[in-house]
């Protein structure tokens, strides 16, 4: 399922290549982020073969209440 996201993430990106990328990954520790967030701006990079310093990212831990969360949003501007 996510690798589909991501294909079709690349495919909206590759339409306007002006555009620049910020990944956000939110985990249930700061090491696992770090992790996804490295494996998906790679994987963008990679697919597109976009320019060094097009993509940032960040990670992090996110808690929401007392259940803790996953997510990947992929920021387009």
């Amino acid at each position: 399922m996510v690798f589909l996201i991501l294909l079709e993430a690349s495919d909206i990106i590759r339409h306007d290549l002006n555009k620049r990328l910020k990944i956000a990954v939110y985990s249930r520790n700061e090491e696992l982020s770090q992790s996804r967030v490295r494996v998906v701006a790679e994987f963008l990079t990679n697919r597109i073969i976009l320019p060094e310093g097009v993509v940032s990212s960040v990670s992090g831990y996110k808690s929401l209440g007392e259940d803790e969360t996953d997510r990947l949003d992929i920021i387009i501007r």
